[in-house]
């Protein structure tokens, strides 16, 4: 029985080593580069959905919808991905790839997808991926959703008219002037930074992850909540009004605001405001997490 329970294990040995080395094998694969453009006329919709690859949308000044996919690819006959126009809308979709492999991490493609887009205002935006890193870069929409599972986020010099609803659940959110009227960015356990954004609503959650948001004021309403992440809220002016309220179990808050008049404050909250009138508000809530308000 030994000496059968030791056949069977050089076998799977000789089995895995043959994988790792055909999944080698596989990874090298070779350089692809395709590029398709498309008619922008009467789009309004953009629909974006991937699973592995990187994607990368941005403006140009073409009156064209580009798409490029590069990377290295087993050299297959297989498309990597469709795009489907439906009325006003585009539709970009990666397609999975048919494969097996007992290492996960040596299958699939080391791709990317780049897509330029007319720079013009759009209805609406939606961009979603399992695995891949998203770049959204000068993107103008009334409404965009954006939408990712372990990859990061970087959204840049972007309109949003209306509302936008940006989720990961294992990434980091990166923003850098950004004019989005109501925002909403969400993530489990990455961190979220907000560099110079311009609005009136913004809503930020985390779980574990810390938050850092840094603009000339705070906006009309600004909502933060984590769980054990610290939040640094940075501004270069102070203005005339405004009401920041803090709760929290276990962290603490730092303030740094002329004419800050407390109405309640303990060990782990408080409620102060600056002014009385067209009143600016932040409310600030963590588990364990410290608060500070610091002027830059």
């Amino acid at each position: 029985m030994k000496k059968f329970m030791r056949v069977l294990i050089v076998v799977f040995v000789l089995g895995v080593a043959g994988a790792v080395s055909l999944g080698m094998v596989d990874f090298a694969g070779e350089e692809v580069r395709a590029v398709e453009e498309f008619p922008e006329e009467a789009i309004q919709d953009i629909e974006v959905e991937a699973t592995s690859m990187d994607v990368e949308v941005q403006s140009s000044d073409s009156d064209q919808i580009a798409v490029t996919f590069e990377g290295t690819t087993r050299g297959n006959d297989e498309p990597y991905y469709r795009v489907d126009r439906e009325g006003e809308t585009l539709k970009i979709e990666q397609i999975p790839r048919n494969q097996f492999s007992f290492f996960p991490f040596f299958a699939g493609d080391d791709a990317n997808l780049r897509i330029a887009i007319p720079e013009r205002m759009f209805d609406h935006f939606a961009l979603e991926t399992t695995s891949g890193d998203m770049t959204i870069s000068k993107v103008q929409a009334g409404e965009a959703h954006i939408n990712s599972t372990s990859g990061s986020i970087e959204l840049k010099e972007s309109t949003i008219e209306d509302r936008l609803s940006l989720e990961t659940t294992s990434g980091d959110v990166y923003g850098s002037s950004n004019t989005i009227q109501n925002a909403s960015y969400q993530t489990t356990s990455g961190s979220i930074s907000d560099q110079s954004p311009q609005g009136e609503t913004f809503d930020y959650r985390t779980t574990s992850g810390d938050l850092e948001v840094k603009r000339s004021q705070v906006a009309r309403n600004t909502n933060i909540q984590t769980n054990s992440g610290d939040v640094s809220f940075l501004h270069s002016s102070s203005p005339e009004s405004l009401a920041v309220e803090f709760s929290s179990n276990s962290g603490e808050a730092v303030v740094d605001a002329e004419g800050m008049v407390y109405e309640t404050k303990t060990e782990h909250s408080f409620l102060g405001k600056t002014g009385e009138n067209d009143v600016r508000q932040l409310n600030v809530r963590t588990q364990s997490g410290d608060f500070h308000l610091e002027k830059e």
